[in-house]
């Protein structure tokens, strides 16, 4: 069941994310065990990888009817989780979970990739740049340096950490650029594409 509960909470996972974090013995036994769990589970296929959802069954066990997940989103979630797992694997992982704040009284929104609270109970917002366009980057940045100046007043000067996990060593220097411009604190990082 802890399988499923992290698929869940992932959307999409491989094998080797699986074992970085459940205690699934060897290559071989995890596969016996997901081939168990095949009727809950739908598979893709990424880069010669098997990448697991769950299927209709799989989401009911959870008393879920929603959405599925399709497989033109496995590119950016097979992202997701490298960075998930380069953060030391978060529980309070919260996938595209909407950001609320007041700016002189005006109700503001942020979607990020991810959402959650780091050991200090501090905001974090986590953005996968695979290839979006720069000009998307900045407005996020415009909003993100928003956000900061709403949550420094709110919070006796402490700041939202903002990640953004990207492909390229250009993609970085080019974040880190834009991040300059604006009043947020920003971490980007290189991830290699699996």
């Amino acid at each position: 069941m802890k399988i499923l509960i992290l698929i869940k909470q992932l959307h999409f996972a491989t094998r080797r994310h699986l074992m970085a974090v459940l205690d699934l013995g060897g290559i071989r036994n995890a596969n016996r065990i997901l081939k168990e769990l095949q009727p809950y589970l739908n598979i893709h296929t990424y880069r010669k990888e098997h990448v697991y959802s769950l299927n209709k069954a799989g989401r009911l066990l959870f008393g879920e009817e929603g959405k599925s997940f399709t497989a033109h989103m496995v590119a950016h979630a097979m992202l997701r989780n490298e960075a998930w797992l380069m953060m030391g694997c978060p529980d309070d992982w919260q996938i595209e979970t909407m950001i609320r704040y007041k700016i002189e009284d005006k109700k503001k929104t942020i979607l990020p990739d991810v959402k959650l609270l780091d050991d200090q109970g501090i905001l974090c917002a986590v953005e996968i740049d695979r290839a979006q366009k720069m000009k998307a980057n900045e407005v996020k940045l415009q909003k993100y340096a928003e956000l900061t100046k709403y949550y420094r007043e709110r919070y006796n000067g402490r700041k939202p950490i903002i990640y953004f996990f990207t492909i390229t060593s250009y993609r970085c220097m080019k974040l880190e650029q834009l991040a300059a411009k604006y009043d947020a604190h920003v971490i980007v990082q290189q991830i290699m594409e699996v």
